[in-house]
């Protein structure tokens, strides 16, 4: 915080002044010249909470938004007879708007709120470590690096639960497209393997025409007889992800009734 003052170049006399505007008749033009002050720290720690979150619910532009709005509730509150500078009082609300922001949004399941707090230090002291040393730190290093006792770092971790993106590569390969979702059993594959138990290519390839429309059939086509991922067929028909997986679900459903209809039983799983 004091490297923030360093840079201000606004003294406290004019700092006042400006408060004094924007709180008798919400100046903008002063709100702007007191935010611009604190731009640097405002962005400084939503980039600090966006990367020990790492969780794709807590963006960086939405943990600044927050950190303007604290700042208002924090110039609104600020009394200068205290003596303090507005970056020291604003400091504190900008930070609890942010953990409370990332400690909200940022998990898939409900952990109290100390316990998320531990985590988010032992996930910057993990980064630091491995960015320094180059290797992950072990329980007693970061035991001491966070100032708890080692018993408590393997329990505190079975919390640390990272949501991911099913839109998220699985490869390393810059020429695949295969993503999460594509790795993600539906468990209507049994279908497809349940036909080519019981009937030969040329009978499915009759099954898929009458029984589904021109656009799913060729989903059909590319999927199971291409070996393509859902990605790849989307590209080539022109479609989204998601519009190609539903018109798989639905193509997967009606080959389903369609087998019982003509006679040819339920698949087994």
């Amino acid at each position: 915080m004091k490297d923030f003052n360093n840079k201000c170049n606004m003294s406290r006399e004019e700092e006042i002044a400006l408060i004094r505007a924007f709180k008798s008749r919400r100046d903008e033009a002063a709100y702007e010249k007191l935010a611009g002050t604190l731009k640097g720290y405002i962005v400084n720690r939503a980039s600090y909470y966006e990367r020990i979150c790492n969780s794709p619910a807590v963006d960086k532009e939405d943990l600044i938004q927050e950190g303007y709005r604290f700042l208002i509730r924090a110039l609104e509150k600020f009394d200068a007879s205290k003596g303090f500078r507005l970056s020291t009082y604003a400091s504190w609300w900008i930070e609890q708007a942010m953990s409370r922001y990332t400690l909200e949004q940022g998990n898939a399941v409900s952990v109290p709120v100390r316990k998320q707090q531990l985590l988010f230090r032992i996930r910057d002291f993990r980064n630091r470590y491995l960015r320094e040393f180059g290797v992950e730190p072990a329980v007693d290093e970061i035991a001491f690096g966070v100032g708890v006792d080692p018993e408590k770092i393997a329990g505190i971790t079975d919390c640390d639960i990272r949501v991911k993106s099913l839109d998220c590569p699985v490869s390393f390969d810059e020429e695949s497209d295969c993503t999460l979702a594509d790795m993600i059993p539906s468990g209507d594959e049994d279908i497809l393997t349940g036909l080519e138990r019981k009937m030969r290519s040329a009978d499915m390839i009759r099954l898929c025409s009458e029984a589904l429309t021109p656009r799913e059939s060729e989903v059909i086509r590319l999927i199971y007889f291409e070996d393509m991922s859902i990605t790849g067929a989307g590209k080539i028909l022109g479609y989204t992800r998601e519009t190609v997986r539903k018109d798989l679900k639905s193509a997967l459903s009606k080959l389903r009734d369609e087998l019982v209809r003509t006679g040819w039983g339920p698949i087994a799983a």
